[in-house]
């Protein structure tokens, strides 16, 4: 469907979908619902679309076309503008607009993970509107970046929007109650600030730690073939048709024996996002053994967890569906005390003022930094960069996240410059 061309009843339908199915987050659509919200039989949703997969389809059009008409208008009203300036619009603009209309972000992070040549083309279209608002050469100049990272931060900036806009626990309120300033001033922070506390971290021998920190491949866990299953079949059909009855045929095993080793379904899920998550931990452990500054374990842990992902990116596909199927995994008590065995560090940077505490708790800047790097490895794999492209984005990514885009004034070597 051209969205061009869509009547005012179909733009209605569109728009009630997003909300009423993105209020649980897209993981049961149902026609019943949708006509039920719009005041319709469902058989009257049949006058306007041909069915759910119809509708679906005219929604990501929609949202394509929202998507850059909104970068269009920053894009021209930031023609001539500085950094500060651009991105002043774009919190205004863009950054508002889809934490006062969550859903449709929401959508954008289930419907457009990429699973096929389409869904790819579609998310390299709104990465490349949202671009055009920090054009490279810009920030180049302006920040005397090297070129080649500064697609490193583009990315920075646009992984800390999804990253408030969808990770609920960096606040106490749910999203549907989230308010636009508190995501506000939290990306300002993250992108203009980042995490550097009042006593400057000291500099580092980036070569040393990475050679020194990075996973070979037979240190990686291997995954049990029902976490395969899943990764292969999300892959396959997309998080849409990933059910578990095909999950169960592609692991060889019916649905109901998946559940005979566990206790319930919650103790099987939580099984596989722990091992995954105490591997990195012990292997973080094992191999900063020895480090004693805060700024080593800091980087190490970027090498770590991303030398990790960057080999085990299955693991990206099953989170993706256990938030697709809205399961409510229940974390056992001692789960938090096991995580803060390897991210004391943080503690100990906060309390040395190498960290700033008045932004997010440790966990949650843990849970920042796996977020952004496993967005860098995605890129990376996007672009085809060498290994020695690679280690350049890590020391970028670990000094945006200390710096901020702009970088400290004052402070030597924030950013990587020309």
């Amino acid at each position: 469907m051209n969205t061009t061309t869509i009547t005012t009843k179909q733009q209605e339908i569109i728009q009630k979908a997003f909300r009423v199915w993105g209020e649980n987050c897209f993981y049961n659509t149902s026609l019943n619902s949708l006509a039920e919200a719009i005041g319709i039989s469902k058989t009257a949703l049949y006058r306007y679309f041909d069915g759910k997969e119809s509708i679906l389809q005219a929604m990501k059009e929609y949202l394509l076309q929202v998507h850059q008409n909104l970068c269009v208008e920053v894009q021209e009203k930031a023609e001539g503008k500085d950094f500060s300036e651009r991105y002043e619009l774009y919190r205004q603009k863009v950054l508002r607009f889809y934490t006062e209309n969550y859903w449709y972000y929401r959508f954008i992070d289930i419907y457009f993970i990429p699973h096929s040549d389409e869904s790819l083309n579609t998310l390299k279209k709104m990465r490349q509107y949202q671009k055009n608002l920090f054009p490279l050469d810009q920030l180049r100049r302006e920040f005397r970046w090297q070129s080649e990272l500064v697609q490193t931060a583009q990315n920075y900036i646009f992984s800390a929007a999804i990253f408030l806009l969808f990770h609920s626990g960096v606040s106490t309120f749910s999203f549907e109650q989230i308010k636009a300033a508190d995501v506000d001033w939290l990306n300002e922070k993250m992108i203009n600030e980042g995490f550097a506390g009042h006593t400057l971290p000291d500099q580092l021998d980036f070569q040393h730690i990475e050679d020194h920190c990075r996973v070979d491949p037979e240190e990686l866990l291997q995954p049990d073939r029902f976490f395969t299953a899943i990764a292969e079949v999300v892959g396959e059909v997309g998080l849409w048709e990933a059910s578990i009855d095909r999950i169960a045929r592609k692991a060889g095993m019916s649905k109901s024996s998946l559940y005979f080793h566990f206790k319930n379904r919650n103790d099987m899920l939580w099984e596989m996002i722990d091992r995954e998550r105490l591997r990195v931990g012990q292997l973080y452990l094992q191999k900063t053994d020895g480090f004693e500054s805060f700024e080593e374990r800091l980087y190490a842990y970027f090498v770590v967890f991303s030398s990790y992902m960057e080999q085990r990116k299955d693991v990206l596909a099953v989170m993706n569906w256990f938030r697709f199927q809205g399961f409510k995994i229940e974390v056992p008590p001692d789960a938090e005390h096991r995580v803060s065995a390897y991210i004391e560090f943080l503690q100990e940077g906060i309390a040395s003022g190498k960290l700033r505490s008045d932004v997010l708790g440790p966990l949650m800047i843990v849970q920042w930094i796996n977020h952004f790097l496993i967005q860098e490895i995605y890129h990376e794999g996007d672009d085809n960069h060498s290994e020695s492209d690679k280690r350049e984005r890590l020391r970028a990514s670990y000094r945006l996240f200390l710096y901020g885009v702009p970088g400290r004034k004052g402070t030597e070597g924030t950013a990587p410059r020309e």
